[in-house]
């Protein structure tokens, strides 16, 4: 059996009573959230403040290279006036989540019988990647289009001392 030390013998000569684990589901990947887009103004006139906005024929909904500035195509949308958009529910995905947890426990035995120390250090987003909320789906704001959040927190490390009798 290898794990990332190698062979387990190896790892339990050099570092006895320590465990490099994944805490939970050490890499869970999920996909980007659904995009609601909507418009910022009542186009319709009917108090209804979350309108869909006109598909605009001949635009691609998607750029070739996606950035935090521009995730997709804001030019395929219009203003619909006066009648109900043609936009369909949730036509774009956002960021996918790529977050990796890691966590290293070292036991200490005690001089007393039966108890133990255990210390432990635990890396959530331990690679450190900035993990994007998804873009502002608000057709006829400064922002449409643009990611200007994140969904986690960047890298977060976390400390324990856990005494067993």
């Amino acid at each position: 059996m290898l794990t990332i030390f190698g062979s387990v013998r190896l790892r339990n000569q050099l570092c006895p009573r320590t465990k490099l684990i994944g805490s939970g589901a050490p890499f869970s990947p999920r996909p980007g959230t659904p995009v609601w887009i909507y418009q910022s103004v009542d186009g319709q006139n009917n108090g209804n403040a979350y309108q869909r906005p006109d598909l605009v024929s001949g635009q691609s909904l998607t750029v070739p290279n996606r950035t935090i500035g521009k995730w997709f195509n804001t030019s395929a949308f219009a203003e619909s006036v006066g009648h109900y958009g043609s936009t369909p529910r949730n036509p774009l995905t956002g960021v996918p989540i790529h977050p990796l947890t890691l966590a290293v426990h070292r036991s200490f035995p005690m001089p007393f019988e039966g108890q133990r120390v255990e210390f432990r250090i635990e890396a959530f987003n331990a690679l450190n990647n900035p993990q994007f909320a998804a873009p502002s789906g608000v057709q006829g704001t400064s922002n449409f289009g643009r990611i200007t959040a994140t969904t986690i927190n960047n890298r977060e490390l976390q400390l324990a001392l856990k005494y067993y009798f």
